[in-house]
């Protein structure tokens, strides 16, 4: 069985994605978000901490500030939020033995978190908005 197989489909194929249950699919959604932006988080990170040491020819200061700006931010509601909202959606209904009281409020709330953390994310990358540190 090749690496891609056992990957997509588990070992010996045994995971089923069509097994899952939309409350386990919801949960899944919000912990591979929450993964994403921590990498862009990590990457945002080794950038600001080069170019402190040695500024970077394609990196202008102003982008180095947008990058500034945009680092916890997407630190904090991209990956943190994502990861304890999906812990909630899970923990509580399992602990309360109930069901989550709005399927959809949850759907809402991921939407809106990556659309609301992208979208701060690519001001920073592509119009350079970078509002904390415009004083200096």
């Amino acid at each position: 069985m090749s690496f891609k197989d056992t990957f997509m489909n588990g070992e010996q194929g045994l995971f089923k994605a069509s097994s899952l249950t939309p409350m386990q699919k919801l949960i899944l959604r919000f912990v591979v978000i929450g993964l994403v932006f921590y990498g862009f988080a990590v990457v945002e990170g080794m950038i600001m901490r080069i170019y402190q040491i040695e500024p970077i020819s394609a990196i202008a200061d102003y982008q180095y500030f947008a990058i500034l700006t945009a680092h916890p931010l997407v630190g904090i509601f991209g990956s943190t939020y994502s990861l304890v909202f999906g812990a909630f959606l899970f923990l509580v209904p399992f602990l309360m033995k109930k069901p989550l009281w709005s399927f959809k409020l949850g759907n809402w709330t991921f939407i809106l978190i990556t659309v609301g953390t992208l979208t701060f994310w690519l001001a920073g990358f592509i119009s350079h908005y970078a509002p904390l540190y415009t004083l200096y």
